[in-house]
């Protein structure tokens, strides 16, 4: 949505909540101040959703087995506006997505107990499942894991150390 759009669209929300003179384009009193949204991409205005009147992301699963990574790529996209849930393992990542679907799953390559390119295929065959894009989380030296994930049906895969700009963009590029 273009920022003119959406501030007018906002302005027009604050009139009817008597928040802000719609005729003027003004707070109703000094003490309430009407700001520019912040800038963002379209792909990531598209991607938001209103909860309670709070714009807030789309969801990712992060499934890792490594805590550093869960805890850094958790951090980091929450800061970039995604609401995102983890799972230390493919059995606790399939138990979160029976409570709710994500709108992306970010799956580790190298996790012990199912395989996680089993779990891809898995996924990416249920219909349940098969409309969530999976990115895969590599190993640096592991390029051919990325064609196997591919085959396995994943959306995409990336290379460690992630870079976390191109990240958050090839998910507003994956995300439905």
């Amino acid at each position: 949505m273009r920022r003119t759009t959406l501030t007018f669209l906002i302005a027009v929300a604050l009139a009817g909540c008597g928040l802000l003179n719609a005729t003027q384009g003004t707070a109703p009193d000094d003490n309430v101040t009407i700001s520019e949204p912040t800038a963002q991409s379209d792909a990531a205005e598209r991607h938001r959703v209103n909860i309670d009147g709070v714009l807030v992301g789309a969801e990712v699963l992060i499934v890792d087995n490594s805590v550093l990574d869960r805890q850094m790529l958790s951090e980091e996209l929450t800061k970039r506006g995604f609401r995102v849930r983890t799972a230390d393992s493919s059995a606790e990542g399939l138990r979160l997505l029976a409570e709710s679907l994500p709108g992306a799953i970010l799956m580790d390559s190298e996790m012990s107990g199912t395989s996680p390119f089993t779990v891809v295929r898995t996924l990416t065959t249920d219909t349940r499942y098969a409309h969530i894009p999976i990115i895969m989380l590599l190993s640096q030296g592991k390029d051919a894991d990325g064609a196997t994930a591919l085959r396995q049906g994943a959306q995409s895969f990336v290379v460690r150390p992630i870079n976390l700009m191109s990240l958050e963009a090839l998910l507003h590029e994956v995300l439905p």
